[in-house]
Protein backbone atom coordinates (compact mmCIF):
# COMPACT_ATOMS: atom_id res chain seq x y z
CA UNK A 1 0.00 0.00 0.00
CA UNK A 2 1.47 3.56 -1.19
CA UNK A 3 2.40 6.05 1.63
CA UNK A 4 -0.31 8.79 1.75
CA UNK A 5 -0.87 12.05 3.79
CA UNK A 6 -4.56 11.09 5.87
CA UNK A 7 -4.13 14.81 7.76
CA UNK A 8 -1.98 17.70 8.84
CA UNK A 9 -2.51 20.08 11.78
CA UNK A 10 -0.11 23.05 13.13
CA UNK A 11 -0.79 25.94 15.58
CA UNK A 12 1.17 27.98 17.73
CA UNK A 13 0.96 29.98 21.15
CA UNK A 14 2.97 32.50 23.03
CA UNK A 15 3.54 30.30 26.17
CA UNK A 16 4.33 33.25 28.68
CA UNK A 17 0.22 33.98 28.18
CA UNK A 18 -0.61 30.39 27.62
CA UNK A 19 -1.22 26.97 29.68
CA UNK A 20 -2.05 25.07 26.41
CA UNK A 21 -2.01 24.36 22.91
CA UNK A 22 -4.42 22.98 20.76
CA UNK A 23 -3.80 21.56 17.11
CA UNK A 24 -6.61 20.54 15.42
CA UNK A 25 -6.43 18.09 12.60
CA UNK A 26 -7.70 18.43 8.80
CA UNK A 27 -8.90 14.67 9.63
CA UNK A 28 -9.35 11.99 12.20
CA UNK A 29 -6.63 9.24 12.34
CA UNK A 30 -7.43 5.52 11.22
CA UNK A 31 -6.20 2.71 13.24
CA UNK A 32 -3.05 1.56 11.28
CA UNK A 33 -2.18 4.87 10.48
CA UNK A 34 1.45 6.39 11.91
CA UNK A 35 1.71 9.55 13.42
CA UNK A 36 4.64 12.45 13.47
CA UNK A 37 4.54 15.17 15.89
CA UNK A 38 6.88 18.12 16.11
CA UNK A 39 7.36 20.38 18.78
CA UNK A 40 9.41 23.30 18.67
CA UNK A 41 10.48 25.35 21.45
CA UNK A 42 12.09 28.55 22.27
CA UNK A 43 12.97 29.29 25.77
CA UNK A 44 12.88 33.08 27.67
CA UNK A 45 15.81 32.01 29.45
CA UNK A 46 18.54 29.51 28.46
CA UNK A 47 17.83 25.86 28.10
CA UNK A 48 14.70 26.79 29.82
CA UNK A 49 12.59 24.37 28.41
CA UNK A 50 8.78 23.07 29.23
CA UNK A 51 7.82 19.54 30.25
CA UNK A 52 4.49 19.73 27.29
CA UNK A 53 1.97 17.41 28.49
CA UNK A 54 1.04 15.18 25.28
CA UNK A 55 -2.39 13.94 23.90
CA UNK A 56 -3.40 10.47 22.13
CA UNK A 57 -0.33 9.06 24.40
CA UNK A 58 2.14 10.17 22.59
CA UNK A 59 5.15 8.44 23.61
CA UNK A 60 8.59 9.69 24.60
CA UNK A 61 10.39 11.73 21.36
CA UNK A 62 12.24 9.65 18.82
CA UNK A 63 14.95 12.23 18.37
CA UNK A 64 15.61 15.53 19.90
CA UNK A 65 17.75 18.38 18.88
CA UNK A 66 18.88 21.73 20.92
CA UNK A 67 20.74 24.92 19.22
CA UNK A 68 22.82 26.70 21.71
CA UNK A 69 20.22 26.11 24.63
CA UNK A 70 17.91 29.15 22.53
CA UNK A 71 15.86 26.17 20.45
CA UNK A 72 14.51 22.64 20.92
CA UNK A 73 12.65 20.30 18.25
CA UNK A 74 11.46 16.98 19.21
CA UNK A 75 10.03 14.03 17.34
CA UNK A 76 6.85 12.16 18.35
CA UNK A 77 6.10 9.22 16.45
CA UNK A 78 2.59 6.97 17.20
CA UNK A 79 0.75 3.71 16.00
CA UNK A 80 -2.85 5.33 16.05
CA UNK A 81 -5.77 3.21 17.11
CA UNK A 82 -8.74 5.16 15.15
CA UNK A 83 -9.73 6.94 18.45
CA UNK A 84 -7.87 9.81 18.29
CA UNK A 85 -10.16 11.98 16.97
CA UNK A 86 -9.45 15.71 15.23
CA UNK A 87 -7.95 17.47 18.48
CA UNK A 88 -4.67 17.15 20.72
CA UNK A 89 -4.51 19.09 23.17
CA UNK A 90 -0.84 19.88 24.65
CA UNK A 91 -0.36 21.02 28.14
CA UNK A 92 2.32 23.02 30.51
CA UNK A 93 3.23 24.13 33.61
CA UNK A 94 4.65 27.90 33.92
CA UNK A 95 5.95 30.37 31.10
CA UNK A 96 9.48 29.32 30.28
CA UNK A 97 9.11 29.59 26.83
CA UNK A 98 8.98 32.90 24.59
CA UNK A 99 6.98 30.57 21.88
CA UNK A 100 5.90 27.39 20.74
CA UNK A 101 4.93 25.37 17.44
CA UNK A 102 3.49 21.95 16.96
CA UNK A 103 2.82 20.28 13.99
CA UNK A 104 1.04 17.34 12.98
CA UNK A 105 1.40 14.79 10.27
CA UNK A 106 -0.61 11.39 9.86
CA UNK A 107 -0.06 8.86 7.00
CA UNK A 108 -1.36 5.72 5.93
CA UNK A 109 0.11 2.97 3.97
CA UNK A 110 2.82 2.46 6.40
CA UNK A 111 4.56 0.07 7.88
CA UNK A 112 4.34 1.50 11.17
CA UNK A 113 8.18 1.81 11.48
CA UNK A 114 10.88 4.93 11.24
CA UNK A 115 14.18 4.69 10.07
CA UNK A 116 17.18 6.20 12.43
CA UNK A 117 16.31 10.11 12.70
CA UNK A 118 18.95 12.07 11.46
CA UNK A 119 19.33 15.73 13.63
CA UNK A 120 21.12 18.62 12.63
CA UNK A 121 22.06 21.66 15.12
CA UNK A 122 22.84 24.62 12.97
CA UNK A 123 26.49 25.80 13.42
CA UNK A 124 25.97 29.48 11.82
CA UNK A 125 23.47 31.84 12.12
CA UNK A 126 21.44 32.40 8.68
CA UNK A 127 18.19 32.16 7.07
CA UNK A 128 19.03 28.57 5.69
CA UNK A 129 18.52 25.67 8.09
CA UNK A 130 20.40 22.83 7.65
CA UNK A 131 18.33 19.52 6.57
CA UNK A 132 21.08 16.60 7.30
CA UNK A 133 21.68 13.89 4.97
CA UNK A 134 19.35 10.38 4.97
CA UNK A 135 19.92 7.02 4.12
CA UNK A 136 17.12 5.41 2.89
CA UNK A 137 16.50 1.31 2.95
CA UNK A 138 12.47 0.98 2.15
CA UNK A 139 11.07 0.68 -1.44
CA UNK A 140 8.76 3.55 -1.80
CA UNK A 141 9.50 5.19 1.63
CA UNK A 142 8.72 8.71 2.10
CA UNK A 143 11.22 11.08 3.90
CA UNK A 144 9.74 13.66 5.87
CA UNK A 145 11.38 16.33 7.49
CA UNK A 146 10.77 19.09 10.31
CA UNK A 147 12.97 22.58 10.55
CA UNK A 148 12.45 24.85 13.68
CA UNK A 149 14.05 28.36 14.00
CA UNK A 150 13.99 31.15 15.88
CA UNK A 151 16.09 34.05 17.08
CA UNK A 152 17.33 37.96 15.96
CA UNK A 153 13.62 38.25 13.76
CA UNK A 154 10.21 38.23 14.85
CA UNK A 155 8.25 36.56 11.64
CA UNK A 156 4.46 35.34 12.06
CA UNK A 157 2.24 33.66 9.25
CA UNK A 158 1.91 30.56 7.32
CA UNK A 159 4.74 31.58 4.48
CA UNK A 160 7.98 31.47 6.41
CA UNK A 161 9.98 28.96 4.76
CA UNK A 162 10.16 29.37 0.94
CA UNK A 163 12.32 26.24 -0.31
CA UNK A 164 13.51 22.85 0.35
CA UNK A 165 16.30 20.39 -0.20
CA UNK A 166 15.84 17.16 -2.28
CA UNK A 167 12.64 18.27 -3.92
CA UNK A 168 10.60 18.42 -0.81
CA UNK A 169 7.03 19.64 -0.63
CA UNK A 170 6.53 21.44 2.29
CA UNK A 171 3.09 20.26 4.42
CA UNK A 172 3.34 22.90 7.36
CA UNK A 173 4.71 26.32 8.03
CA UNK A 174 3.65 28.33 10.84
CA UNK A 175 4.82 30.85 13.40
CA UNK A 176 4.27 33.07 16.49
CA UNK A 177 4.44 36.94 15.88
CA UNK A 178 7.01 38.25 17.35
CA UNK A 179 8.01 35.32 19.63
CA UNK A 180 10.47 34.21 17.16
CA UNK A 181 9.28 30.51 17.10
CA UNK A 182 8.50 29.04 13.83
CA UNK A 183 8.58 25.27 12.56
CA UNK A 184 8.12 23.65 8.88
CA UNK A 185 7.87 20.31 7.61
CA UNK A 186 8.12 18.98 4.75
CA UNK A 187 8.14 15.26 3.13
CA UNK A 188 9.38 13.86 -0.75
CA UNK A 189 8.53 10.25 -1.54
CA UNK A 190 12.01 7.99 -2.06
CA UNK A 191 10.86 5.11 -4.48
CA UNK A 192 14.35 3.20 -4.26
CA UNK A 193 16.90 2.97 -1.37
CA UNK A 194 19.19 5.85 -1.76
CA UNK A 195 21.15 8.84 0.22
CA UNK A 196 19.66 12.39 0.10
CA UNK A 197 22.16 14.74 -0.15
CA UNK A 198 22.69 17.37 2.79
CA UNK A 199 20.53 20.50 2.40
CA UNK A 200 19.37 23.56 3.60
CA UNK A 201 15.39 24.80 3.90
CA UNK A 202 15.48 28.86 3.45
CA UNK A 203 12.93 30.58 6.35
CA UNK A 204 12.71 33.99 7.41
CA UNK A 205 14.43 34.55 10.46
CA UNK A 206 18.11 35.23 11.18
CA UNK A 207 19.46 33.31 13.56
CA UNK A 208 19.45 29.87 15.14
CA UNK A 209 17.64 26.72 14.04
CA UNK A 210 17.35 22.95 14.42
CA UNK A 211 16.06 20.31 12.32
CA UNK A 212 15.15 16.49 12.05
CA UNK A 213 14.56 13.96 9.27
CA UNK A 214 13.65 10.38 9.41
CA UNK A 215 12.29 7.64 6.36
CA UNK A 216 8.45 6.98 6.93
CA UNK A 217 8.82 3.14 5.32
CA UNK A 218 5.76 1.74 3.47
CA UNK A 219 3.64 -1.36 4.69
CA UNK A 220 4.50 -4.59 2.44
CA UNK A 221 2.18 -6.15 -0.12
CA UNK A 222 -0.57 -8.60 1.61
CA UNK A 223 0.96 -12.34 2.17
CA UNK A 224 -0.07 -14.34 -0.41
CA UNK A 225 -0.52 -17.98 0.16
CA UNK A 226 -0.19 -20.85 -2.32
CA UNK A 227 -2.57 -23.59 -1.14
CA UNK A 228 -1.83 -27.41 -3.49
CA UNK A 229 -4.82 -29.90 -3.00
CA UNK A 230 -4.64 -33.51 -3.60
CA UNK A 231 -7.38 -35.88 -3.62
CA UNK A 232 -7.01 -39.29 -2.61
Amino acid sequence: MAIAVRATGINSVQPNTSTGLTVTLSAAPQSGDLMLCFISQTPILSANYQTIGLPFSLPAAAATVSKADWKRLALHVKTCDGTEGTSAAFTWTGSTLDGCVIGIVVYSGTSLSIGTPVTTDDVSSGTTLTIGALTTTGTNSVAIAGAAAGGNTGNSGTTNFSAWPNGMSELLDLAINTEWAELGVADVSVPTPTTLSSGTATTTVSDTGVSIIVEVIESGPPAVYNIAWTVA
